[in-house]
C-alpha cells in the first residue's frame, strides 16, 4: 500500500495530536522553524503542512477518530 505525503501529514498531525495534546502545534510549528533555520526548506514545508492540519483539526472541534 503507497501513502503519499497527504496522507503521511494527516496521520503524523493525528499521532502529534495524540501525543502532545494542546502542546501539538506550538511544537510542530517550532520543528517547522528549526529546519528552516538549518536551511530544510522542504522538510519545513512538511511540518508546516502537519501544522496546518493540526490547526484545521483544532478549529473542527472534533475527535480525530469516529466514535463507535
Amino acid at each position: 500500500m503507497y501513502i503519499g505525503t497527504k496522507d503521511a501529514v494527516e496521520i503524523y498531525a493525528k499521532a502529534c495530536r495524540a501525543r502532545y495534546g494542546a502542546l501539538a502545534r506550538r511544537l510542530v510549528t517550532e520543528q517547522a522553524q528549526a529546519l528552516l533555520t538549518r536551511g530544510d526548506r522542504s522538510g519545513a514545508e512538511i511540518w508546516r503542512q502537519v501544522a496546518a492540519e493540526i490547526e484545521k483539526a483544532e478549529g473542527r472541534g472534533k475527535p480525530d477518530k469516529p466514535s463507535s
